[in-house]
């Protein structure tokens, strides 16, 4: 079984697009970013079972919320929330070890929730 602070971002290489890890509140989160916004999977440190994926976008989107200050996009921020996509996607990649599809998987959500990951700047 993997949990999100053992799992290692660096597994995966996606063009344009950088995964990261963090711990804070008691959680264990991974985050798929770029310039588009981030998709960040989190879980609790105690209970694996329990977590959540957010979506964090740097311009407003119908059916999220606006945050003034986002510790992900480092700035203001619109987020959305699924709890039924790490329990049903995520939750058994992460109890069979499949680090790699994690990561694969959180870089098609991040394509289909915030756009193509290859962007120009």
């Amino acid at each position: 079984m993997t949990t999100l602070d053992s799992l290692d971002p660096d597994a995966l290489y996606v063009p344009g697009l950088r995964f990261w890890s963090r711990t804070y509140s008691g959680r264990f989160a991974i985050v798929a970013q770029n310039v588009n916004g981030a998709i960040e999977l989190w879980h609790a440190m105690r209970d694996p079972d329990v977590g959540q994926l957010l979506a964090h976008s740097p311009t407003p989107r119908d059916g999220y919320d606006a945050a003034a200050g986002c510790v992900v996009l480092g700035g203001p921020c619109h987020a959305r929330e699924s709890f039924p996509a790490y329990t049903h996607d995520f939750r058994p990649l992460l109890a069979a070890g499949e680090d790699k599809a994690v990561l694969r998987l959180l870089a098609d959500w991040h394509d289909q929730t915030l756009g193509t990951r290859v962007t120009t700047s």
